[in-house]
């Protein structure tokens, strides 16, 4: 199995800007027929809290992908904004939950990497481990005088 941290032109990178989108690559080789089972990483932070799983299923019902004898390069792509400035660590999953139970492998700490706050970011203390931009709606009437 093979992992790598990206940025959106395939370069290696262990440092990412807040306002940068990044990529967890997931190489793997299916070895025999009838293989069901998704990809699935973890962020957490270097104390080994989780912030977020998220599952490579093949549709949105959760159901997992049946497997070709072949390589496969999967890509994760994590939007920016979303993780705080900090230190975190990728565990990564390739699991069967719906045909058998099964864990094929499981990785933890294969990645290490960390966010910063570029200098032209006005807002640069958070609270918290995410900072998801969110959409906000909103109303207004003026008040009558």
């Amino acid at each position: 199995i093979s992992t790598k941290l990206l940025d959106k032109k395939n370069k290696s990178i262990v440092k990412i800007k807040t306002t940068e989108d990044f990529i967890i690559e997931l190489g793997y080789k299916v070895l025999s027929f009838d293989a069901y089972f998704t990809s699935s990483i973890e962020i957490s932070t270097i104390d080994g809290a989780t912030i977020f799983i998220s599952n490579k299923y093949y549709d949105n019902n959760g159901i997992e992908e049946l497997k070709e004898v072949g390589a496969y390069l999967e890509k994760c792509i994590i939007p920016n904004n979303l993780l705080a400035p900090g230190k975190y660590l990728v565990n990564i999953c390739l699991k069967s939950f719906s045909k058998k139970c099964n864990v094929y492998i499981s990785k933890r700490n294969i990645l290490k990497f960390s966010i910063y706050t570029p200098n032209n970011e006005i807002f640069f203390n958070y609270n918290g481990l995410i900072k998801p931009k969110l959409i906000w709606e909103y109303q207004f009437k003026p008040l009558k005088k």
